[in-house]
């Protein structure tokens, strides 16, 4: 099996995010996180969270 690698050097990261914890028994994650990410929404989180983003990663991580 070919692998392509691709390795970027760059100075250290800094992780800026909300956490939380969902369990997959009865597809609970599949209703929990997308209504986080309302609630993200709704509450200006998503807004700052986007202020901290220096464009090396577009957007957000889920």
């Amino acid at each position: 099996m070919n692998v392509n690698e691709h390795v970027i050097e760059q100075q250290s990261l800094t992780f800026v995010g909300i956490k939380r914890t969902f369990s997959c028994v009865d597809g609970e994650n599949l209703i929990e996180i997308p209504k986080m990410w309302q609630d993200a929404l709704a509450d200006g989180i998503e807004e700052r969270l986007n202020g901290f983003n220096n464009g090396a990663i577009p957007g957000l991580v889920g």
